[in-house]
C-alpha cells in the first residue's frame, strides 16, 4: 500500500526508526485507515523484541490524530517490507518508551557509516 501522508507538515513525514523493546503485536489494516470503518479486517504483525520498525506518520482526512504507517522492520539485519497503515497514534508510539525506543538519529547515522564503508571497500577491491 502506498504511503499517503494526508495533511501534515512535511517535517513529520520523514522516516523514523523505533526499536521494539519487548513482545508487541501491531494490528495492520488490509485497506486504508478510516475512522468510520472500525470493523475493517486486519492482520497482526507479531514482534518479539529487538526489531527496528521503519515508520512514517499519516493523518486521515476526517481525523485530528496522526497515525502510524509501517514501511517495514529489520530483524537480525534482514529487512521485511510491510507497507501498511495501523491504528497506533503518533502519541502512543512516542510516549510508550517501555515498548518502543526512538533510535532515528543513531540508526540513520549508522546507515550512513555503513554506506561509506561499503563504498570504500568497493573502491579498494577495484
Amino acid at each position: 500500500m502506498e504511503y499517503l501522508p494526508g495533511i501534515i507538515h512535511e517535517d513529520i513525514q520523514k522516516v523514523n526508526y523505533f526499536q521494539v523493546l519487548c513482545d508487541f503485536n501491531i494490528p495492520l489494516y488490509d485497506g486504508r485507515f478510516d475512522n468510520n470503518d472500525t470493523y475493517q479486517s486486519t492482520r497482526t504483525l507479531e514482534l518479539g523484541g529487538n526489531e527496528i520498525l521503519k515508520i512514517r506518520w499519516f493523518k486521515p482526512e476526517k481525523s485530528q490524530t496522526v497515525y502510524t504507517y509501517i514501511d517495514g522492520y529489520y530483524k537480525d539485519n534482514i529487512y521485511y517490507e510491510i507497507k501498511r497503515e495501523c491504528a497506533m497514534s503518533r502519541d502512543f508510539v512516542c510516549i510508550n518508551t517501555i515498548i518502543l525506543n526512538d533510535i532515528s538519529e543513531s540508526f540513520e547515522r549508522e546507515m550512513k557509516i555503513n554506506l561509506i564503508l561499503e563504498i570504500n571497500e568497493t573502491n579498494t577491491n577495484s
